[in-house]
């Protein structure tokens, strides 16, 4: 399917316009680059500082986005219905998720100063409560006097009764006195002595005496009586108050404590919103993260999948390129299989007939060479064809997993050891098996690709171990020194059947790999010292095992071949190293078989260095000394062959612990935030569920936070004249600040003059500037100077219009004026004019009418100032047909 630039297209979900289609410097390959209509692209049409296309953006957001061909959809009714449903969808559940979180911020405002609203009132009952407790002491002291003046009332009663008697006892001889001066009135004075007489005046003179200081005492006592009284009075007057008082107090502390506990109450169920409503934000953060690592994996996932197609598009046509190549060859060796045949046939005739065949020997011997030439080709088209096969069937088992983007670089390290795994067993595969040249390179390349299965598999169970990016960088290193090598032993065996012997550069290519695989080793350290790595020592055990039956088997072919080319004096020695090495591989094959390697096995041993024995390098001695096929083997070869042929003995006896819990490997590796990638198509639905049920809780909340504002109402009420006097604070906060507004807007405005009249002053002034003496310079500097102050004077003026006040000319009268006042454009024309009154006459020069020549003698200082005004003349110009258009 091609597409064309403006075509629309749809890119996973989204509707765009393609702008852009070619090669790009930041990838290989064919870019599509998109205008989409919603702003979720990932540039602006721009990447690494090269433009490509032009499109709309956004602040914070972009709409320009490059993607391969395979990712872009042809637009179609469906498609588009589908795709619009779709982005409905997902608008209406952003839009949902966005108000939930505004609502959930404007819940938690409410909850701020609903709690700052507690503590003010808990401070205000703290505040009565402190009253409270003066008024509990002030009642306590005002009952003790109470008490006092009571037990004082009480006396002054006793004192005031004791005295009514004497009181009334005076009363009564006052009464017996005047019954007694009223008889002796009746009585008859001649009776009477004048000494009784005498006597009953003094009597009753001591008796008015007795009886005023008895009066004064009664007045005064009844006047201190009646003080004490009325003060008691009013003593007891004010206990009652206060009384009342503590009655009212005591409601009032009834009250305040039931709002105490409603308070209390409250705070709890503050309390317990507050962690719903973080763990609502925490199921909404975990809902984004999962939605974005999510939208993370598909995108990844399609992108691989757009390169395994690239990648398989590219391997197809090399397969069909190598179909056609190997199609060729053999149609090539077949006709030259047919020529010989006819050449044998009419060779034979020729021979039957009596006559010799007439094919010259050099045409034989070039046929025989060209045969061989096309099968070694058509061999390696054949190999070449099997390794990008291989290649391909690698990228096609890749599957997509969690791992790629938590363990995205010990995916890739993997990905490339199982290439390299694959070409050894494919090259191992095509190596024939009829000479030691081509058995030492098969040994070889065994024992590689059985190391290459034991690093893949220690990889793929350790991926969590402390300190692996490390050692995966190392591997890494090594490995990127092993690809040149490597790929050179390919071309070296796709070439070669190494029936005539192993180039040097191929032994040095294979001992690069061996390198690599020690170097690794000691990385990681491999071994039977440790049970760090998970299954280390069970790959070690079996890469152990089958390197000792590589080393038995190929010490046993190698044997038997110098046998053949020995006399009888050193067979006996040959037989005596087929007989150890044919036991030495026995031994091996029978180690470990009552012990089932594929389960979770530990083994242990601190007698048996790992790496000295699966190093190949003895082989490849004991085959330099036997690489020459000479017919004579020379005795110092054999006793060399002899020395290396020795093998270690190895006690198979390890220290075994089979364990029962297993150990998952990097693609069951699951995060625990992120949910199973196998059912992201019910993402969308579950997303819809966890919102429903927030929206039930913030229903929860709603009717939570109702309750509380009616709880609160009552307190707020009284809070309404502090809110009262902050608003009008805040009203004259806010026209302060309107005044500092328009003073920065008012210099703002006089920086942009300013700014006008010094890009003026700029152009007027030339960059650069000659002068010829110093009288020159100083005259340019008195001028410069001479400006200066003509600006300054202006910038006064300017001020000074603006601040002085000209009411006072104003004519009372309001009479008409004599001439209508000049319109902007005639001002203009005036202004023109009167610069071109002030400019002096300039010559022509006649050889072309086209050049002006200003003339030489007119001062500099007018021709700026001229400049100046024209400059002037026409910005106000451009400010004028502004406002007009």
């Amino acid at each position: 399917m091609s597409f064309k630039i403006g075509q629309s297209v749809r890119v996973k979900d989204d509707l765009g316009v393609i702008k852009f289609v070619g090669t790009t410097s930041f990838a290989p390959g064919v870019w599509y680059g998109i205008e989409l209509q919603q702003p979720r692209g990932k540039n602006n049409g721009s990447v690494q500082g090269v433009k490509y296309f032009d499109c709309k953006q956004d602040d914070s957001s972009f709409y320009g986005v490059f993607v391969r061909e395979g990712m872009l959809n042809q637009v179609n009714g469906t498609g588009e219905k589908d795709s619009f449903q779709l982005n409905q969808i997902i608008v209406k559940l952003q839009t949902k998720l966005k108000t939930v979180t505004s609502e959930s911020a404007e819940y938690r405002n409410n909850f701020w100063m609903l709690q700052t609203e507690l503590e003010k009132k808990l401070k205000l009952i703290g505040d009565l409560e402190s009253k409270l407790e003066m008024q509990n002491v002030n009642n306590d002291f005002l009952q003790l006097v109470k008490l006092q003046l009571e037990e004082k009332l009480q006396d002054l009663a006793a004192k005031y009764q004791e005295l009514s008697k004497e009181f009334d006892l005076i009363q009564e001889e006052l009464e017996v006195n005047r019954e007694i001066e009223k008889e002796m009135e009746l009585a008859n004075i001649d009776e009477f002595t004048p000494r009784e007489i005498k006597l009953i005046v003094e009597r009753n003179r001591r008796v008015e005496d007795t009886l005023a200081l008895l009066m004064e005492r009664s007045q005064a006592t009844e006047t201190k009586l009646r003080a004490e009284l009325s003060d008691l009075q009013a003593r007891l007057t004010h206990a009652e108050d206060v009384e009342k008082k503590l009655e009212k107090s005591e409601s009032t502390i009834a009250i305040l404590q039931e709002r105490i506990e409603t308070f209390a109450d409250m705070e709890k169920m503050m309390e317990r919103l507050t962690v719903e409503n973080d763990e609502l934000n925490n199921k909404i953060k975990n809902l984004t993260t999962t939605i974005n690592e999510l939208n993370e994996i598909n995108e990844l996932d399609k992108n691989l999948e757009e390169d395994m197609r690239q990648t398989e598009i590219e391997l197809r046509q090399e397969i069909e390129e190598f179909k056609k190549v190997v199609g060729e060859d053999q149609l090539k060796i077949g006709k030259l299989q047919e020529e010989i045949t006819k050449q044998k046939q009419e060779a034979e005739r020729q021979i039957s007939r009596g006559t010799t065949p007439t094919v010259p020997e050099s045409e034989l011997f070039s046929l025989r060479q060209t045969i061989s030439e096309l099968k070694l080709r058509s061999r390696a088209d054949a190999v070449q064809l099997r390794l990008v096969k291989g290649r391909y069937e690698v990228l096609l088992d890749k599957r997509v997993t969690n791992a790629d983007l938590g363990y995205r670089s010990l995916m890739d390290l993997l990905l490339t050891l199982k290439v390299y795994l694959l070409d050894m067993v494919i090259l191992q595969e095509f190596v024939p098996d009829k000479c030691l040249h081509q058995k030492i390179v098969r040994t070889l390349l065994s024992a590689d690709s059985q190391f290459f299965e034991l690093l893949i598999t220690i990889l793929e169970h350790n991926y969590d171990m402390e300190g692996i990016e490390t050692s995966l960088a190392a591997i890494k290193t090594e490995l990127d020194k092993l690809g040149p090598a490597f790929d050179k032993a390919v071309s070296v065996l796709l070439s070669d059947d190494l029936s005539e012997g192993v180039l040097s550069e191929l032994q040095l290519n294979l001992q690069s790999i061996q390198l690599f695989a020690a170097k690794c080793s000691s990385i990681l350290d491999l071994g039977f010292h440790s049970t760090r790595l998970r299954l280390g020592t069970r790959e070690c055990f079996r890469n152990l095992k089958f390197s000792n039956m590589l080393k038995g088997s190929f010490l046993t072919d190698a044997s038997r071949y110098l046998k053949s080319r020995v006399d009888d004096s050193h067979r006996e020695a040959i037989d005596n190293v087929i007989k150890k090495s044919q036991e030495f591989k026995s031994k091996a094959e029978g180690a470990g078989q009552d012990i089932h390697l594929a389960a979770n096995v530990k083994f242990r041993s601190s007698d048996v260095d790992f790496q000295k024995q699966v190093d190949m390098n003895q082989l490849l001695e004991v085959y330099l000394v036997l690489k020459h096929d000479n017919l004579e083997v020379p005795s110092e070869a054999i006793q060399e062959f002899l020395d290396h042929s020795s093998l270690e003995d190895i006690d198979y006896a390890f220290e075994v612990e089979v364990l029962e819990v297993g150990f998952p490997s990097v693609y069951e590796y699951t995060p625990a935030a992120i949910p199973d990638t196998k059912q992201d198509h019910e993402a969308l639905g579950r997303l819809q569920e966890v919102i429903d049920l927030r929206e039930r809780e913030i229903n929860d909340l709603r009717l939570n936070i109702n309750l509380l504002e009616q709880n609160m109402l009552s307190l707020a009420s009284q809070n309404s004249l502090k809110v009262t006097e902050l608003n009008q604070t805040l009203d004259a906060l806010k026209f302060q600040e309107q005044r500092h507004l328009d003073t920065i807007a008012k210099l703002e405005q006089e920086k942009k003059d300013l700014l006008k009249e010094l890009d003026l002053v700029e152009q007027s002034t030339p960059k650069t500037i000659e002068f010829k003496n110093l009288a020159s310079q100083k005259e340019y500097n008195s001028t410069v100077t001479v400006m200066e102050k003509i600006i300054h004077l202006k910038n006064v003026a300017k001020k000074a219009d603006a601040d002085e006040q000209f009411d006072w000319l104003r004519d009372t009268h309001k009479s008409k004026p004599f001439w209508t006042e000049p319109t902007p454009l005639q001002q203009l024309s005036r202004e023109l004019r009167s610069i071109a009154l002030d400019i002096k006459p300039i010559l022509i020069n006649p050889t072309n009418k086209y050049v002006w020549k200003k003339l030489t003698n007119q001062p500099k200082f007018i021709n700026l100032v001229n400049e100046e005004r024209y400059a002037k003349y026409n910005s106000i110009k451009s400010n004028l047909f502004d406002q007009v258009l």
